[in-house]
């Protein structure tokens, strides 16, 4: 299993509105894959919101493992994030 030695945080997004943020965070995961590449670390982006089934597999898609807050203090994320052990 990979270690996920690079993250990012979503950048605020009107609620239902996160096509900006995400690509921002897409973007951002990719830079620093591509110049600190520490062999081909696992990516991972923590949202403020689920933002859609669409851009969960989409993220998912381009290998980078998602998490998003469910209430006050519990955690849910994509499959590849369960793989990760990043959510239970």
């Amino acid at each position: 299993m990979r270690t996920v030695t690079s993250w990012s945080r979503q950048k605020s997004s009107p609620p239902g509105r996160p096509k900006d943020a995400l690509r921002a965070c897409i973007g951002q995961l990719f830079e620093y894959r591509h110049v600190y590449d520490d062999n081909n670390p696992g990516l991972a982006a923590a949202l403020s919101e689920h933002s859609g089934h669409t851009y969960i597999d989409l993220l998912t898609n381009l290998g980078i493992a998602v998490v998003w807050p469910h209430g006050a203090s519990i955690w849910q994320g994509s499959e590849l994030a369960r793989h990760f052990l990043l959510v239970d």
